[in-house]
């Protein structure tokens, strides 16, 4: 029990105390007052004060709830308004976020049928955000869980929607710098449907950014429909073991340049596609890109 209870149950007996009411339990009704917390404060017929409760069933100022008495204390027993409150449309969300937690560890643990339960995971996140936009007290709790639901169902959409789906290696020039990825095939990615993969984009003043680019199948054309930058390198930065090691833009190249000047790994110019040297690019099949230290 925090301080604020304690107090307002010191309050709750005193007040008891004073009205004259004995310790034998008994029913009554009262109209709320005030509500924070676990605490309410309500108007008992024939009182001369506000007399604070424990809110155990959900109730705002105005309601005319039932409540229990005794020994001292009292809780709220019923609600009688109408409609009453109540947490019930939160309950439900959590229920809502709790299917789509499980679903979406599902689809992410299985290839066969991803692309179903990932679907069924993202409707029940989407149940879970609706409910929880409605609920009482509970509403906080709930729509947590449901935005948490969202992104795990999310995130196994992605999963399920990599499956059989073929990538080619991308690299080119674009006004930022140089960047290198991955593309899904239009023919293996289902129309209307979208996958995530990362692309290192090297900026043309050697800095070094590593981007998640969203590719949606439209009517059997592939497009970027997002760009989000999770990481980022400046152009001094170090690169695996090597001491001072940096990105450098030479032309139509992004180059790896140790601490005397030497180049340990180009990418574009003439040299074939993710180079080598003593780092390597490498576009895995599902779709992920990595820069390792040979």
């Amino acid at each position: 029990m925090n301080i604020k209870q304690h107090i307002a149950q010191r309050n709750l007996k005193e007040a008891f105390t004073y009205q004259g009411h004995s310790t034998k339990p008994y029913d009554t009704q009262a109209t709320v007052t005030k509500a924070e917390d676990d605490i309410a404060w309500v108007h008992i017929p024939g009182g001369i004060s506000e007399t604070p409760v424990q809110r155990s069933i959900d109730a705002k100022v105005g309601d005319t709830v039932t409540l229990r008495v005794s020994g001292g204390s009292a809780w709220i027993t019923g609600n009688l308004s109408s409609p009453p409150t109540d947490d019930t449309a939160a309950n439900d969300a959590k229920e809502h976020a709790k299917e789509a937690k499980v679903t979406a560890v599902r689809a992410q643990g299985t290839a066969d049928g991803a692309k179903n339960l990932a679907d069924k995971a993202g409707s029940a996140a989407e149940n879970a955000a609706n409910a929880a936009g409605t609920a009482g007290t509970a509403a906080k709790q709930a729509a947590a869980q449901a935005d948490q639901a969202k992104t795990d169902a999310a995130s196994a959409r992605n999963a399920a929607n990599k499956v059989n789906v073929k990538f080619s290696s991308l690299i080119r020039k674009t006004d930022d710098g140089i960047e290198c990825g991955m593309v899904p095939d239009a023919s293996t990615l289902t129309d209307g449907n979208s996958v995530i993969v990362p692309a290192a984009l090297v900026n043309t003043d050697g800095s070094f950014d590593v981007n998640l680019i969203t590719y949606t199948n439209t009517s059997g054309t592939v497009s970027r429909t997002k760009s989000v930058r999770f990481a980022s390198f400046g152009k001094e930065a170090v690169i695996g073991e090597t001491n001072q090691t940096h990105a450098r833009i030479d032309t139509d190249s992004f180059d790896i340049i140790d601490a005397d000047g030497s180049i340990r790994a180009s990418l574009g110019g003439a040299t074939p596609l993710l180079q080598i040297g003593k780092f390597t690019f490498t576009n895995r099949e599902n779709g992920n890109l990595t820069l390792q230290l040979n």
